[in-house]
């Protein structure tokens, strides 16, 4: 495992010089959140902050600042990453339960709750609550036993209740509202701080009925190690610096989970650069909190790109990207993969060894059917796609209007401002920028620019 905690990244990152320790006195009301931001808008290092006003609890934030750091908190690079994580998809690992771990080193129920206790950040002027932007929150399907992970942004409500944000079509949203729909509450649980492979990996979107920290051991090449939470039969990695437990109830009101109880949260600022509109969304009632001893609360700054959110987005579509392109392509022919971070991540560039006509649209069709997907440029690998200035000659140079492809009506992100409300449909964009092959229906390409020796294979 490349970092079994938080901590021992943090120690990495300090020793290379991508850790600024911050001993000024800093407010987690806009404050800490405007500086991560701004060092991560420049290529800027992560911040520890050790002396938060009105709080002991140190605060370390982006961690995900960069795509470099990100590859990094994988133990991986830009082009191996998409692999690495498709490899634990392929071939996933259980977990490993242990009996107990550093983060049951303090545990409080009852009256002893109280989430204001905790230097959760507010984020911008204009957003509604301090949110909880890095919680791995976790849930059972009632019907598989399978669990899955995910991020949700939580808004603190009170000392015992917060608001968890996930509607259906998101898995979270799916299961709890199984839960309500037999008059049962949904058991969660929060885990906050674990090691950054668990936390890259449940943001990754993988397909329903695949657990998490399974697909997380994959990665990692050994199983997660897990501890029982205290007060519902949950599992979190052991090594996390905290950990909310609660419950999901079922209420009288109707909403995109069913029948619970919801509370007014947002806006907040979106991962798009625009605040999101004011929603009812379903109430966590804490019933355990539990943290090392000296706990490290990691913040993750949201903001227009480039932010961590953008780059934590980014990391989990180059493999959904890998996955759904090996459908059409050979692994092996898949060269390097691009999300576009003023994108984003949902506008991708990819570059594969082509080897019939119309592949490469065959690739942008099956890209932009995902619903996160609204922009794919195709190029040959000789094309650098990290560089945009390389990106941008072959999309101007090596593709018309006629290798554009335009498809209507398909299913887009309701987070994206451009799509209609409802049903949440789009127009999405492709383009086809790889010089042609014998039968390709793209006019003769005179080829002016000598490729010269290949920038990732040996051709």
């Amino acid at each position: 495992m490349p970092y079994k905690d938080l901590r021992e990244f943090v120690d990495f990152l300090n020793k290379k010089g991508e850790l600024k320790v911050c001993q000024k006195q800093v407010d987690t009301k806009i404050e800490i959140a405007k500086v991560v931001d701004k060092s991560s808008k420049v290529g800027g290092p992560a911040m520890l902050f050790k002396n938060v006003k009105g709080f002991e609890t140190p605060v370390v934030a982006g961690l995900f600042g960069t795509m470099d750091r990100a590859f990094t908190a994988i133990d991986s690079n830009k082009y191996d990453a998409f692999k690495k994580m498709a490899q634990g998809l392929d071939n996933p690992i259980s977990p490993k339960m242990l009996k107990d771990g550093p983060c049951k080193e303090v545990v409080k129920t009852g009256k002893d709750i109280d989430l204001h206790e905790i230097p959760v950040l507010w984020h911008h002027k204009k957003d509604s609550h301090y949110f909880i932007t890095t919680g791995v929150c976790r849930v059972r399907d009632p019907d598989s036993d399978v669990c899955n992970s995910s991020i949700n942004r939580l808004a603190i409500q009170g000392k015992e209740w917060m608001t968890i944000q996930s509607n259906p079509p998101h898995q979270l949203g799916i299961i709890v509202s199984k839960y309500l729909e037999r008059g049962q509450a949904c058991p969660v649980a929060i885990a906050v701080g674990t090691d950054p492979t668990t936390f890259a990996c449940s943001a990754c979107g993988i397909p329903y009925g695949m657990d998490e920290f399974d697909f997380t051991g994959g990665v990692i090449g050994e199983p997660l190690e897990l501890v029982k939470c205290e007060t519902n039969d949950l599992e979190v990695p052991a090594t996390s610096e905290l950990v909310i437990e609660g419950e999901i109830r079922p209420g009288d009101e109707d909403g995109y989970v069913g029948k619970t109880e919801y509370a007014n949260e947002a806006p907040f600022a979106e991962i798009t650069g625009y605040f999101g509109k004011q929603t009812r969304s379903p109430v966590i009632h804490v019933t355990a909190i539990s943290h090392r001893k000296n706990y490290i609360y990691h913040g993750l700054a949201s903001a227009e790109p480039p932010s961590e959110h953008q780059v934590l987005n980014c990391l989990g579509m180059q493999s959904n990207v890998f996955v759904a392109a090996k459908s059409i392509v050979p692994a092996e022919n898949i060269v390097a993969i691009n999300p576009l971070m003023g994108a984003c991540g949902w506008g991708i560039a990819i570059a594969i060894k082509k080897k019939y006509p119309g592949q490469a649209r065959q690739v942008i069709y099956t890209l932009l059917a995902k619903a996160a997907m609204k922009k794919v440029i195709v190029v040959d690998p000789d094309i650098d796609i990290f560089n945009p200035i390389d990106l941008e000659w072959a999309v101007s140079y090596r593709a018309t209007a006629g290798d554009y492809v335009i498809t209507k009506e398909l299913p887009g992100v309701n987070l994206d401002t451009t799509v209609t409300t409802p049903p949440n449909l789009m127009s999405k964009v492709g383009i086809d920028a790889t010089l042609p092959l014998e039968g390709d229906k793209k006019g003769k390409v005179e080829i002016l620019r000598e490729l010269g020796p290949a920038k990732y294979y040996d051709l």
